[in-house]
């Protein structure tokens, strides 16, 4: 449409010229016409840049987010049960907690129900998920963001992640805000967890909730585990 505006106006000045025999106004028309129609030309036809590429969204299967869903509710509900934090904070973890376990439970065809800690070591994507997710909140930590960085170790808490920092990492900050509440539940989710042949340190643990114990009420029972 640009290029047949230029050669229309282009045409009208040189004819204009014409007939006024002004012929050095005819051949300028002409060559300023002939530059804009090849500007023009070349510009709409330079390539498009290309889209960056935007993450995938997880995988996602009726069945499979119903089942999730029912989990993140039940979940939901018993940690806030439990815990000096706001239901709304475990409806956040919740969702981080079912985005992963989409992409990787519903690739493996297992229960969303059990966390992927239960079958990281048989599966090295599973293993390989949960160390990542636990290094970015290291990171988080690192740069002085405890907040985010607490709820991401609260993620890696539900999905029962077999080494001891995040709980570690918790409990410390639990007790220094005196969330005893919150620092016994983190310790007695360790102690919940399945044996394992490596990386067990019950021992470290059991201690710190009895010390936990002497500053608040017994910890009551937690009904269901981790896994919903």
């Amino acid at each position: 449409m640009i290029k047949g505006f230029v050669i229309v106006l282009t045409i009208f000045v040189v004819a204009l010229a014409v007939i006024s025999k002004n012929w050095f106004l005819a051949l300028a028309a002409a060559a300023v016409g002939y530059w804009l129609f090849r500007t023009v030309s070349n510009s709409s036809s330079e390539p498009k840049p290309t889209p960056k590429p935007t993450p995938p969204e997880p995988p996602t299967h009726p069945n499979l987010n119903a089942t999730l869903l029912a989990w993140q509710r039940r979940w939901v509900a018993q940690q806030a049960a439990h815990s000096d934090l706001p239901h709304a904070y475990w409806d956040t973890v919740a969702d981080f907690v079912r985005v992963g376990r989409l992409s990787i439970a519903g690739n493996l065809g297992q229960n969303p129900n059990v966390p992927i800690g239960h079958y990281a070591e048989s599966y090295d994507p599973a293993l390989q998920f949960l160390v990542a997710r636990n290094n970015d909140a290291i990171a988080y930590e690192k740069a002085g963001d405890v907040e985010s960085a607490m709820l991401q170790y609260e993620v890696s808490l539900a999905d029962a992640f077999f080494g001891t920092h995040p709980y570690d990492r918790l409990r410390i900050h639990y007790t220094r805000r005196k969330q005893i509440r919150d620092a016994l539940r983190v310790c007695q989710a360790y102690l919940d967890m399945p044996d394992r042949p490596h990386g067990q340190n019950k021992a470290h643990f059991r201690a710190h909730l009895t010390k936990l114990q002497a500053k608040a009420l017994p910890l009551s029972s937690y009904g269901e585990g981790a896994g919903g």
